[in-house]
């Protein structure tokens, strides 16, 4: 058996066909044919308009969606505490059955967030950035010119550009609205007033996760910035808090001995010199495993936690 591995323009362009296939569903005839010409590059008339439109048509959809996950997740909370109180056989069958019908419900309705995800990644943003001008984006996605006035500058300032303006304020909440009494600097909102930004950044984390590779890549590049702030947090079987480790720690010689072990450790024992005064900066691996981490950010050595 021969297996074929598909590059990642194959897997893009097949993934786009299958979108196009799924947007037949969502139009009239006429509708359709217009989609079919700009997929052609082959656009005349107001053909575009049947882009935008559909653009509004996912954000409407999505935002009754969300505002109906909270009712669940509420709904699911509720019961889960319910169950935890003395009740009767009956009661507590009646209320795992609800428990379940809930769960269901919510895995479906994640389930289309992820397929509207996937129509807007692949198909309705680029389309969006190439028919239609900077002002009509920000009105296509319902969103608030102040705040895409501050995206905008971020790019200036950083200088690089962006590959798609649309894609850049949706997922910098250009949908956010700022209201009295809520944070500037921190998105406190409901998940339905930014629709768009949730549907598409969790399918974008769903398909980083569903990706070894990618994850990974992923995961150094917040430790990489954020390394200094992050923990490990361990947890047991009740779901309690039993111990918090931080990533990276910065330890004398004095304190290397005196809490980890292995052949680095020894070397450290052997010298005639105590030195008290250099830092090394460990950096957690595993449970109990952790590397010294030289300048050049490589492993320098391997050491152990001791148990006991």
């Amino acid at each position: 058996m021969v297996t074929e591995f598909k590059n990642k323009e194959q897997l893009v362009l097949e993934r786009s066909k299958k979108v196009k296939e799924e947007l037949r569903y969502f139009f009239s005839e006429k509708d359709y044919d217009r989609l079919c010409r700009i997929f052609r590059d082959e656009a005349k008339g107001d053909d575009r308009l049947v882009v935008s439109n559909l653009v509004i048509k996912i954000k409407f959809k999505l935002r009754k969606i969300y505002k109906k996950l909270d009712q669940l997740y509420e709904d699911r909370k509720i019961s889960k505490n319910t169950m935890k109180l003395n009740l009767t056989v009956g009661a507590r069958d009646k209320y795992e059955k609800y428990i379940e019908s809930l769960n269901e419900y919510i895995d479906n309705s994640e389930e289309i967030i992820n397929h509207y995800g996937g129509m807007l990644v692949y198909s309705c943003i680029p389309l969006v950035d190439k028919y239609f001008s900077e002002h009509e984006i920000i009105q296509i996605l319902g969103g608030s010119y102040t705040q895409a006035k501050r995206i905008k500058e971020y790019y200036n300032k950083k200088e690089t550009g962006t590959e798609s303006i649309t894609d850049s304020f949706i997922l910098h909440h250009v949908e956010y609205r700022w209201k009295k009494g809520r944070c500037k600097d921190l998105v406190d909102c409901p998940d339905w007033e930014m629709p768009l930004f949730n549907c598409v950044s969790s399918y974008m984390w769903k398909a980083i996760n569903s990706s070894p590779k990618a994850r990974e890549k992923m995961d150094n590049y917040f430790e990489d910035k954020f390394g200094e702030l992050m923990s490990y947090t361990t947890f047991d079987s009740q779901g309690n808090v039993i111990n918090v480790e931080k990533i990276y720690q910065n330890l004398t010689q004095n304190g290397l001995i005196r809490d980890y072990q292995g052949p680095f450790i020894s070397e450290l024992k052997q010298k005639n010199i105590f030195d008290n005064e250099t830092i090394y900066k460990i950096k957690r691996i595993d449970n109990g495993v952790y590397s010294i981490i030289g300048e050049d950010k490589k492993e320098i050595a391997r050491i152990y936690k001791k148990i006991g």
